[in-house]
C-alpha cells in the first residue's frame, strides 16, 4: 500500500507545475508577489489533500475495488502511483514533501526580500510596530 505522503507530494508537485508560470510572470514583470505566491501555496496544499482522498477513503473502509478503479486517476493518478510504488514510497514521499515545503518557504523569504528592496529603492520607510498609531 502506497503511503499517503507520496500522494500528497504528487498533488503538491502538480499544483506547483501549474502555478509556476504565474509566479514567474509576476517576478520578472516586477509585479507584487503576495497574491501569486499565496495562490500557489493554497493551491498546492489543496491539491495535496485532493490527491490523498482515495487513500483516506481506503483508510475509512471503502472497498479496494472502488479505490483502485480507473476513475480514481482523477485524484492525481492515484492508481498509477500505487502501481509504480508498491512498497509504500514513504521515504520518497516524505522527501518530496519536505522539498516542496522548503521551496515554498524559500520563495516567501525571497519575495519578502524583493519587496523590502523595492520599498527601499522607492524611498518608502519600513513599517514597524513603533511607528503605528496608538488607539
Amino acid at each position: 500500500m502506497t503511503h499517503v505522503t507520496l500522494h500528497v507530494s504528487a498533488g503538491m508537485l502538480a499544483a506547483t507545475a501549474v502555478m509556476t508560470p504565474s509566479i514567474r510572470r509576476a517576478w520578472t514583470g516586477g509585479a507584487p508577489l503576495a497574491r501569486p505566491v499565496g495562490r500557489w501555496i493554497a493551491a498546492s496544499l489543496a491539491a495535496g489533500l485532493f490527491a490523498a482522498v482515495p487513500s483516506l477513503l481506503r483508510h475509512a473502509g471503502a472497498p479496494d475495488a472502488f479505490c483502485d478503479g480507473w476513475w480514481m486517476n482523477g485524484f492525481v493518478f492515484y492508481p498509477l502511483i500505487r502501481a509504480l510504488a508498491p512498497r509504500g514510497g514513504m521515504p520518497l514521499g516524505a522527501l518530496v514533501l519536505a522539498l516542496a515545503f522548503a521551496a515554498q518557504y524559500a520563495t516567501v523569504l525571497l519575495a519578502i526580500r524583493r519587496a523590502a528592496k523595492t520599498r527601499a529603492r522607492r524611498g518608502i520607510p519600513e513599517r514597524s510596530s513603533a511607528s503605528l498609531p496608538v488607539r
